[in-house]
């Protein structure tokens, strides 16, 4: 499907992103929040993938979720659950109650049953896009705003990734 937004032709695919290959190499390639639902098994082959289909000059943009360090699958439950713990309280805080709450806690089931989501540590992403010949150049985190966690690289972040050279 495309679309021209603003002289810019636009083309969204739905397709499983670890084994679509565009038939062109692309100057962007926008992953949002897609990371975190690849299986952990496949999630390199998915960031080589991105490497693969970018020009030399591309960029990648990823927004993720990242989740506190971990050595073992207890330390992830605990990671996980202070992570969305964190979003219930503030969804609380901000008063939102309805449906939105029930969604957050079922996104947890599924972290802890790993089933449909596989959220990683910043330090497991951004290794594995080294592994992948990717670079970010430019992060920006977007949740939390304060101090909510004792690892400030827990939270919702947003990457621009580039080849690296």
């Amino acid at each position: 499907m495309g679309a021209d937004w603003l002289g810019v032709e636009l083309n969204f695919i739905n397709h499983d992103a670890v084994d679509y290959t565009h038939p062109a190499l692309v100057d962007i390639i926008l992953a949002s929040s897609a990371y975190h639902h690849i299986e952990d098994e496949r999630k390199l082959r998915f960031l080589e993938k991105v490497r693969a289909q970018l020009k030399d000059e591309g960029i990648a943009i990823f927004c993720e979720n990242l989740i506190g360090k971990y050595q073992n699958p207890a330390e992830r439950a605990v990671a996980v659950t202070d992570f969305y713990a964190e979003r219930i309280k503030e969804m609380a805080r901000l008063g939102t109650t309805d449906r939105r709450l029930g969604l957050v806690c079922r996104v947890l089931q599924y972290e802890l049953d790993r089933e449909y989501e596989w959220k990683h540590s910043y330090s497991e992403f951004v290794d594995n896009l080294c592994k992948a010949g990717l670079v970010v150049v430019n992060k920006t985190k977007v949740w939390p705003i304060e101090d909510l966690f004792k690892d400030l690289k827990v939270g919702d972040f947003v990457f621009e990734v580039r080849k690296n050279a």
